[in-house]
């Protein structure tokens, strides 16, 4: 069973000029601890299942994306990290102080043992996997860090 979840978002205080100025708005992650590395392995399997939908994958972000049918669900090449992983950008509206905009959510999803977690960043444009890649790092070495 699913023992804990948290999700930390961390945004800047002028996400207006970060988003016309095409930088990254936020940057967020999420882990779930599981009883047992198998649990973690089945219920990461069951989500790779459901999400292989992009609408599914969209809708994973409750109510950030307008319409998630519409959003684009597209693959990155990212390196395999802990017990595996996987990478893509979801792109669609949203709606930001009354104005519909872009935006292009970056994510890498792993499990570590009994850990699933995800890593993200959003931008106006194209995020970048090198400006995320010490925030994936640090999410691993911490849950490693914490098992046993």
């Amino acid at each position: 069973g699913r023992l804990l979840s948290r999700l930390v978002v961390n945004m800047p205080e002028d996400t207006v000029t970060r988003y016309i100025g095409g930088e990254t708005v936020s940057f967020f992650s999420t882990a779930t601890v599981y009883a047992t590395s198998e649990g973690a392995a089945d219920c990461a399997l069951e989500a790779a299942t459901r999400f292989a939908e992009p609408v599914e994958l969209a809708k994973a972000f409750g109510t950030v994306f307008i319409d998630p049918a519409t959003v684009v669900v597209t693959p990155v090449t990212y390196p395999t990290i802990a017990d595996g992983s996987f990478a893509a950008k979801l792109s669609g509206k949203i709606e930001a102080a009354g104005t519909i905009v872009d935006l292009t959510i970056l994510i890498v999803a792993f499990r570590q043992g009994n850990v699933t977690a995800v890593v993200g960043s959003a931008a106006a444009f194209d995020p970048s996997t090198d400006e995320m890649q010490p925030l994936v790092d640090l999410v691993l070495q911490r849950i490693k860090g914490a098992q046993p």
